[in-house]
């Protein structure tokens, strides 16, 4: 039986018959490779460009890249907080700050006293703060700074006499007050020496700082101490708070020995 057309040759006596396809169109006809074939083409086209196929003669070209767009503006950052002053020890404030005014605290202020008087603290420049004993103290490093906060809280009345009133004082009833502070002063540093109390009253003060207390706290352990030893005294508070005042000033360097943080009264 004979080979059937499909074939190149015909089988020869003896021989086997070639059996490799003919070419042409037909069942075993060799296929054209994927990226010849229109639609692929076509598909790779329109998603890539144009595409250099084998045999064509033209350079590959990159695709082109999408666009990326700048960042979105961002809002400024936040301002940086002021730094708080730098901590001064009792002497530097001193020798910085050597002018200084005193405003009777014993009294209420109202918030319209307490935005007059900080304002006026921040026209005048550097300056340090302290209430202590029903007294407010303010330091400058200007003679002049000093006296023009003398004057404002005398034009505004910032003075309070009487303890928990919100009374406001006069020129006359401040300078007067001035007078018996004075008086009031060598009575009780009086008392102390007399008596042995001054130097433990002092002492009881300086303690408490030391072991961490405010000194709204150290002031009452010293007030506690002058009434349980001298009970006939009306104000203890007050007497507590005259002989520290007079030791800090008085003995500065001394009095603030062992305090190493904010040697202030």
């Amino acid at each position: 039986m004979s080979p059937g057309p499909a074939f190149a040759s015909v089988a020869r006596a003896g021989q086997p018959a070639d059996r490799t396809p003919a070419p042409g169109p037909g069942p075993h006809a060799p296929e054209r490779p994927v990226f010849e074939r229109p639609a692929v083409r076509s598909s790779l086209v329109a998603s890539c460009g144009a595409v250099a196929l084998p045999g064509e003669g033209r350079a590959p070209t990159t695709p082109a890249m999408p666009a990326i767009p700048p960042p979105a503006p961002t809002a400024s950052p936040l301002p940086l907080p002021t730094p708080a002053p730098p901590e001064l020890s009792a002497l530097e404030i001193a020798q910085r700050f050597p002018h200084e005014t005193t405003i009777f605290r014993r009294g209420l202020w109202t918030d319209e006293d307490r935005r007059l008087f900080e304002g006026e603290l921040a026209r005048l420049g550097a300056h340090r703060t302290h209430c202590f004993n029903g007294l407010l103290t303010c330091r400058f490093a200007e003679a002049s700074a000093a006296r023009a906060m003398e004057a404002f809280a005398l034009r505004h009345r910032l003075h309070r006499l009487r303890r928990g009133s919100a009374e406001r004082a006069n020129h006359a009833e401040v300078a007067a007050a001035r007078a018996r502070l004075e008086t009031e002063r060598e009575e009780i540093l009086a008392w102390g020496r007399a008596n042995g109390l001054l130097r433990e009253v002092f002492q009881t003060y300086r303690f408490e700082r030391k072991y961490g207390a405010t000194s709204q706290e150290a002031h009452e352990a010293a007030a506690r101490l002058i009434a349980r030893r001298d009970p006939g005294v009306a104000d203890p508070s007050n007497h507590a708070g005259v002989a520290i005042a007079w030791a800090e000033e008085q003995h500065r360097r001394w009095f603030w020995n062992g305090c190493c943080r904010h040697q202030v009264l």
